[in-house]
């Protein structure tokens, strides 16, 4: 999941946490070519070791201030409906789900969202 071309063609929105030299965690994002207010998160990974120190909350914090800086006032991004914890992350982060047709385990969720049989909790956040 972790491709070079992103950090190549999205510079400005694909950032790295670093820890005594070491990576610890990235976002990997970019903006909407279709929607130009929009941006989207793509990806996000923080070290299990080093999870519950603030790294993905400073990675989000630096995505939204970067992306606001290029003019846009829309983030998106999707988690699966089991991963608990990081749909509590997102709303914690100020995210709110989208409203859907379908519903999953009682939250609100796309099917087939990437056209792979995907079933996604769809974020959305103003900044």
């Amino acid at each position: 999941m972790f491709s070079k071309w992103y950090i190549h063609h999205f510079r400005e929105t694909c950032l790295l946490a670093e820890e005594n030299g070491e990576m610890i965690g990235f976002i990997m994002g970019f903006l909407s070519q279709s929607n130009p207010d929009e941006s989207y998160i793509r990806i996000v990974m923080v070290d299990p070791a080093s999870r519950g120190k603030g790294v993905g909350r400073a990675l989000y914090e630096e995505f939204s201030k970067s992306v606001g800086m290029l003019g846009r006032s829309l983030i998106r991004c999707v988690t699966a409906p089991r991963k608990k914890e990081s749909i509590a992350f997102h709303t914690r982060m100020g995210f709110i789900i989208e409203p859907q047709e379908q519903e999953f385990e009682g939250l609100p969720v796309c099917l087939d969202y990437d056209g792979r049989d995907g079933i996604r909790v769809v974020f959305k956040k103003e900044l």
